[in-house]
């Protein structure tokens, strides 16, 4: 029998949520200039990248931090349902109606084999839920091949940005993508036991 009923979330886990997408929300369209941001910095050198592109991959990227920051706090289990359900319900509603821009070029990810490489076709324009769906499941399967593959999340991430053969680069991102998502699931953790 379905149920009209919402499932009822203790009020923690549903503030827990609202402040993961502030903050989520702050460092994406907080008027600040996204060009003098930490983020923004581990692309210094390429004038030639997109700042809209990377600006929304770190969106994405945030939001999928969130997702592996609630397991790494709280395993597989209903705790972490109880702030990742109202999280991702709040994404989705305010995703849906905004817009992901068309990307025109196919980007690469070298590795882990240059003869085989991994490539994201050009994308069309479309919500941003939409895109974040793909990113999701993209991250997922990185996060998978990272035991065979040392910094396959920053691979994958660099690549959406555009840069995908700089070693450099790349392991700058997956220090900053560690220390993030160490910080979230800390932030998490002593936030829903205080």
């Amino acid at each position: 029998m379905f149920s009209f009923l919402k499932p009822k979330y203790p009020a923690k886990d549903l503030e827990m949520a609202d402040v993961l997408l502030k903050n989520i929300k702050k460092g994406c369209e907080g008027g600040q200039a996204f060009t003098g941001n930490a983020e923004w910095q581990l692309f210094r050198g390429y004038s030639s990248l997109d700042e809209g592109i990377i600006k929304n991959e770190w969106l994405y990227f945030r939001i999928y931090i969130v997702d592996l920051a609630t397991f790494l706090a709280f395993g597989d289990t209903p705790k972490r349902q109880l702030v990742l359900d109202p999280f991702v319900r709040n994404v989705t509603n305010w995703l849906k109606n905004r817009p992901a821009p068309s990307i025109l070029e196919a980007r690469i990810c070298l590795f882990p084999d240059p003869a085989n490489p991994l490539i994201f076709p050009p994308e069309n324009a479309e919500p941003a839920v939409n895109r974040l769906n793909r990113r999701i499941k993209s991250y997922t399967e990185a996060t998978k091949l990272e035991n065979e593959q040392a910094n396959m999340r920053a691979q994958v991430f660099a690549a959406l940005c555009g840069v995908s053969h700089d070693i450099a680069s790349i392991v700058s991102i997956n220090v900053y993508l560690s220390t993030l998502k160490v910080k979230t699931a800390k932030v998490m953790k002593e936030f829903l036991t205080a």
